[in-house]
């Protein structure tokens, strides 16, 4: 192995020398550095190698990339770059290579390549990675087609729509009945209409005739992937939400007559067919099957006509806590002509006795109150303050409502720091999760005030120190991905 390593480190000396030479770095900085190479070579050239051993490798490459760019600018020479930062990112391309002959089959060995090729601005080694994980692994993740077509459109929209699309229905092909990959395919729709409509002249390329009418044409394509999605897909719980919160999102011109199409097949197949399932569902979730088990269910029966008796009758029918049956009830609920009040939607989530089962319908309301095109955010604030420190106690509320607010415009920075502030005194200890989203948060929209550097600190303080390692981790990808 020892003659291995020395071969491999011989392809190295040139580079090497060269940042000596050009004085980058000092020849006993050179001297760490070989030590520190020779370490990592003799750690992937071991019979029981890691893919986690590959990696950090990996990761320190990149990182010694983003020094040696650091140094340039500092001294402001540019010259070699083909023959030092060039020849290690072709090794950490032959690093990569090598590996995928043992790691092929590891999502987590295909995002660090892809991710690497991203920053270096690699389209075409992107796309080659692209194609061969969906090949290996796109019918088990068929989240790999999202973030392919998701790639594509991000080069060069609209001009890349239809390489976007092909990604999606190939995705589509492997994985017929995938709701996320319908949801991602209405999404690129309306992305590419928004697009259109913010880029006069290449609407002028692309539509011919009233542009109006013409962007209602192209918009009934999306509205054609939500109809096979409802005969294909496996559907969940939320899947008529997560059209409307796709819409809400994106919202191009002309769509609210999607909005309305939308909502008014929701209510309709609610109405007609989830009432049968719902009665289908009451009876093994009834946990005494007596005598009084018929007049229990009668009762129930009744929140078709009040709300009151809803309350009642879920109360009095002992239901088990099954999150399926508690969403489906509230997407009828929510239909029904009922004037539903902050306190009764309140009332009905501290109705089951699983925490879990609790915080899912919190943020079912959340999510339904941010829909309401008027006063959603209004609601949803209300919402937020009346729930957020009643237990049981969430970070993922006040991470959905961070996402609500950064939707809404002008967006309320300060109200949005002190969501931040009261997760972290609520769940800063246990929630590593928290701490990343606040730093990625003020580094993204408010670099300038350096809080993230602060914010780090106080999670090395107040983390629990088995997370501490973790947190370190994360946050180093997150370097990674930047460079």
């Amino acid at each position: 192995m020892a003659e291995y390593v020395n071969r491999r480190m011989e392809d190295k000396i040139s580079y090497l020398e060269l940042l000596t030479l050009t004085e980058l770095y000092k020849p006993q900085e050179v001297t760490e550095l070989v030590q520190k190479i020779s370490d990592h070579e003799y750690k992937i050239q071991r019979r029981e190698r890691s893919l986690d051993d590959v990696l950090k490798y990996v990761q320190f490459q990149i990182q010694l990339l983003a020094e040696i760019q650091a140094r340039r600018e500092k001294m402001n020479y540019f010259h070699k770059t083909d023959q030092i930062e060039g020849a290690i990112r072709s090794q950490i391309n032959s690093l990569f290579g090598v590996a995928a002959m043992r790691f092929h089959d590891r999502l987590d060995f295909w995002s660090a390549r892809i991710n690497f090729a991203k920053s270096q601005n690699w389209p075409s080694a992107v796309r080659k990675n692209f194609e061969q994980v969906t090949k290996l692994l796109g019918k088990k993740y068929p989240q790999l087609w999202i973030e392919a077509s998701k790639y594509e459109w991000s080069l060069n929209p609209p001009k890349n729509i239809d390489a976007a699309r092909k990604m999606l229905q190939l995705g589509l092909r492997d994985n017929p009945d995938s709701e996320a990959l319908f949801i991602s395919a209405f999404r690129l729709e309306l992305e590419y209409v928004n697009v259109l409509v913010k880029r006069p002249k290449m609407l002028d390329q692309v539509l011919v005739g009233d542009s109006g009418d013409m962007i209602v044409n192209k918009l009934a394509l999306a509205k054609a992937i939500y109809n096979a999605a409802k005969k294909q897909a496996k559907r969940s719980d939320q899947f008529h939400l997560k059209f409307f919160l796709a819409l809400d999102d994106v919202h191009p011109a002309k769509s609210q007559y999607l909005m309305n199409e939308i909502k008014a097949d929701a209510e309709a197949d609610l109405s007609v067919r989830q009432e049968n399932s719902l009665k289908k569902s009451l009876e093994p979730n009834i946990i005494e099957i007596e005598e009084n088990v018929k007049t229990q269910f009668q009762n129930f029966q009744l929140f078709f006509s009040n709300l009151a008796e809803v309350k009642k009758s879920l109360t009095s029918a002992q239901l088990v806590d099954d999150p399926s049956f508690w969403t489906r009830l509230f997407h009828i609920l929510s239909l029904k002509n009922f004037q539903i009040k902050t306190n009764d939607w309140f009332q009905l989530c501290m109705i089951p006795k699983r925490s879990e089962v609790i915080i899912e319908l919190r943020l079912w309301v959340l999510n339904y109150y941010n829909l309401d095109y008027n006063s959603g955010l209004t609601k949803a604030r209300k919402w937020y303050d009346k729930v957020h420190n009643i237990y049981p106690t969430s970070p993922r509320l006040h991470l959905a409502m961070v996402d609500v607010e950064m939707k809404n415009s002008p967006v309320d920075f300060q109200r949005i720091q002190q969501y931040f502030d009261t997760v972290i005194l609520l769940h800063g200890k246990d929630s590593m999760d928290t701490w990343l989203a606040y730093i990625r948060f003020e580094r993204k929209y408010r670099p300038r005030e350096n809080n993230h550097s602060i914010i780090h600190a106080r999670a090395l303080r107040e983390l629990n120190p088995t997370l501490q390692e973790p947190f370190r981790i994360a946050l180093l990808k997150d370097s990674q991905n930047k460079i």
